[in-house]
C-alpha cells in the first residue's frame, strides 16, 4: 500500500491476493487496477522518487514525482509512472527526472534503495508494536499511521536518521480496533506495512 500522494490527498495503493487496488479519496470508493496486471496475486509494491534535484530547488518536487514498482507472484514486475505529476516527465531549472533503470538479475538497481529491510511486530498489536528498518543512507524518516481511508491518524517520527539499523515504537493504545497502515517514507522512497489492532 502506498500513499502517493502526488495531489495532495492520501490516495491510497494496495497490494492483494487479487492485484492492485487504487482508492480515490476525491470519489471515496476503491476500484481494481486490472487493465496491465490482470487478476492474480501482488506481493510487493515500492513506491520511489524519479526527481533529483540540487538542494533547495523544488525540494518538494522529490515527493511528488514518483516511480511505482509492482511485484507479482510468478508474473513478473511492473514499473508504472501513472500517477505522478505531468511535470515530473520534463527537465525543469536543477531537477534532473529519470527512472531508475532495471537491472536483468536483481529488478531495481540496489542504490535506488534507502531501506534495505523493514519489519513490524508484534502484529497483531494491542498497545505498542515496534518498526524496525535499515537504511543505506543517512536519510529523512517520515513514519505515519493512516487508517483503512487513507486518512492520516498520527504523525510517529521525522527526523534525519544516520544509516543503519533502528527500531521505532509504534503505539497503538489509543486506536480502536482494526486495520491501519504504517508507513516509512524517506526522501526518495515508501514502503508500507499493514498493521492490525486488536483489543
Amino acid at each position: 500500500m502506498i500513499d502517493h500522494g502526488t495531489s495532495g490527498q492520501n490516495a491510497l495503493i494496495v497490494a492483494s491476493e487479487l492485484g492492485v487496488w487504487y482508492y480515490d479519496p476525491a470519489a471515496q470508493n476503491w476500484s481494481p487496477q486490472t487493465e496491465e496486471l490482470g487478476i492474480g496475486p501482488v506481493v510487493r509494491i515500492r513506491q520511489e522518487s524519479m526527481a533529483r534535484c540540487n538542494a533547495g530547488y523544488l525540494a518538494d518536487l522529490q515527493l511528488k514525482c514518483k516511480v511505482i514498482y509492482i511485484g507479482t507472484h510468478g508474473r513478473g514486475m511492473y514499473r508504472s509512472t501513472s500517477l505522478a505529476n505531468p511535470f515530473c516527465t520534463q527537465a525543469a531549472g536543477s531537477c534532473v527526472f529519470d527512472l531508475p533503470s532495471f537491472n536483468p538479475t536483481t529488478g531495481i538497481e540496489e542504490d535506488t534503495q534507502s531501506v534495505a529491510a523493514i519489519q513490524l511486530f508484534p502484529n497483531p498489536v494491542r498497545d505498542m508494536a515496534t518498526l524496525k528498518f535499515t537504511l543505506q543512507e543517512n536519510n529523512r524518516v517520515r513514519v505515519n499511521i493512516y487508517d483503512i481511508n487513507g486518512k492520516l491518524v498520527q504523525q510517529v517520527s521525522n527526523a534525519m536518521t544516520a544509516a543503519g539499523t533502528h527500531q521505532v515504537e509504534i503505539p497503538a493504545s489509543h486506536l480502536s480496533a482494526g486495520n491501519y497502515f504504517v508507513q516509512l517514507q524517506t526522501d526518495n522512497s515508501a514502503s508500507t506495512l499493514k498493521m492490525t489492532v486488536v483489543r
